[in-house]
C-alpha cells in the first residue's frame, strides 16, 4: 500500500483509517463517511432529509439548510425541514413567528400579501360589527364599528364634526349631536348645527318655535326666551305684553298722555 490518508497499520494489519471505508473500489479506503453525503457513516447511505439540503457531519446527516417555505423549527436533523411556514400558526413565515392563539373578535390566520414571498400573521373577523382597523393582528378585529366615529361602518370612515357639533357613529352609520344652544333645524348635516337657539326668533330654544308678532312691538329671542320691545310711541301699560302687546299709543292716550303714569 502507498500509506494514503484513508490508510492505517495497525497490528501489521492494514485497515481504512477512522472515516475512511472502501465505498467506490475494493480495499480502497478512498471514501471518507465522516463528510460524504451519499455515504455517511456507512457506504451506501446517502442523506435524504425532509425539504432540506443535507450534509454530512462526523457521519451523520444534518441540516445545512432548509428549501423554502419549510423550515427546521424544532431545531431537530432527524426529521429535515419538518415545518411549513406557510400554514403554521406558531411558524408563520419563520420559525417562532408566532400568531395571537385568541385574538378578540378574530381567528389567526397566516398569510401572504404579496404572492406568495413572505407570509405573516393575519386574522379573519368572526363578528362582522368588528374590523381589524389597526393593522396589529395580535389584538384582533379590535373595533367595534357600530359606534366608532373614526372607523364607523368600516375601517377609515371618519365622522365629520360640523359647525357647533359632534360627529358620532350610531348603528354603523354617521351623525351628529349639537352643542347646547345650537339645533340642525334643516336637517342638513353638512352645515352643521345652524341655528343658535339662544337669538333665532323662529327657532327660539327649539326648532320652529317661532316669536309670534305682538301689536305695535319687535320680535327678539334673548337666551332662548321670547322678548318684545315696544315701538315708536306705544307703551305697555297695563303689563300683559305677552297677551296684547304695546296697546297704548302716549302720543294720543289721555289716559296715558306722553307715558303710561
Amino acid at each position: 500500500r502507498d500509506g494514503g490518508f484513508g490508510w492505517t497499520c495497525s497490528g501489521g494489519v492494514c485497515g481504512c483509517s477512522p472515516g475512511y471505508a472502501s465505498c467506490d473500489l475494493p480495499n480502497s479506503c478512498d471514501t471518507s463517511i465522516y463528510n460524504d453525503a451519499t455515504n455517511c457513516g456507512t457506504c451506501g447511505h446517502v442523506c435524504a432529509l425532509a425539504h432540506a439540503n443535507e450534509q454530512c457531519q462526523v457521519g451523520v446527516c444534518v441540516v445545512d439548510s432548509c428549501e423554502s417555505p419549510w423550515g427546521n423549527c424544532d431545531g431537530t436533523d432527524p426529521n429535515g425541514c419538518e415545518t411549513d411556514t406557510t400554514t403554521s400558526l406558531i411558524h408563520c413565515g419563520a420559525c417562532d413567528n408566532s400568531c395571537s392563539a385568541n385574538p378578540p373578535s378574530a381567528v389567526s390566520t397566516c398569510t401572504s400579501d404579496d404572492g406568495g414571498y413572505v407570509y405573516e400573521c393575519s386574522v379573519t373577523c368572526t363578528d362582522s360589527d368588528y374590523e381589524d382597523c389597526n393593522g396589529i393582528p395580535s389584538d384582533g378585529c379590535e373595533t367595534y364599528t357600530k359606534t366608532d366615529k373614526d372607523h364607523c361602518g368600516k375601517c377609515g370612515n371618519v365622522c365629520s364634526w360640523p359647525p357647533h357639533s359632534a360627529g358620532v357613529c350610531q348603528a354603523g352609520s354617521c351623525g351628529m349631536t349639537c352643542e347646547s344652544g345650537y339645533g340642525n333645524c334643516n336637517s342638513d348635516p353638512e352645515d352643521g348645527c345652524e341655528v343658535d337657539f339662544r337669538s333665532d326668533v323662529n327657532n327660539c330654544n327649539n326648532c320652529g318655535n317661532i316669536c309670534p308678532s305682538k301689536p305695535s312691538t319687535s320680535a327678539s329671542c334673548s337666551d332662548g326666551y321670547c322678548a318684545y320691545q315696544c315701538s315708536g310711541s306705544h307703551e305697555d301699560c297695563d303689563g300683559n305684553i305677552m297677551l296684547n302687546g304695546c296697546e297704548v299709543d302716549t302720543q294720543f292716550d289721555v289716559n296715558h298722555c306722553g307715558d303710561c303714569n
